[in-house]
């Protein structure tokens, strides 16, 4: 992962993607999270989603601490993916549980609740408040 950020953006460009995820189009979560290519053939590729958007929503919440772009990345992972859609549904929300898999639709779908819920929470909220109540009924969902 480090030389993923090292290799791929000068320090300018990495404090840019994280503190314009929508201008710069998700770079730094798309460079974090592309699949990987080990070197030992008993490990298969994968893709670290989750990882990227722990990495940038916590560089995001200290590097740039009482500001508003301390708040731009959502948690992305196992928890919330299966949470999320109750939401979506209860709002009635036009995006396939299916189509959450894709980051961008993911972080849009987590705004689009905050929003008809009434704007009262923010992303790291959110998040931190659906992984508490939904961890330990995982298995119910």
């Amino acid at each position: 992962m480090r030389r993923r950020i090292v290799k791929g953006f000068t320090a300018k460009e990495f404090l840019n993607c994280l503190k314009n995820p929508n201008k710069t189009k998700l770079k730094l979560i798309k460079r974090l999270a592309a699949k990987t290519h080990p070197k030992d053939k008993k490990h298969k590729p994968r893709t670290n989603v989750s990882f990227a958007s722990k990495f940038c929503h916590y560089s995001c919440f200290y590097l740039f601490e009482g500001k508003k772009e301390q708040d731009n990345y959502s948690i992305y992972d196992n928890v919330l993916m299966k949470a999320l859609p109750k939401y979506i549904e209860h709002y009635k929300i036009n995006i396939k549980e299916k189509d959450l898999k894709d980051y961008a639709t993911y972080r849009k779908a987590v705004d689009k609740v905050i929003n008809k819920a009434g704007k009262q929470i923010s992303r790291n909220g959110f998040d931190h408040l659906l992984w508490y109540y939904f961890k330990g009924r995982l298995y119910k969902l």
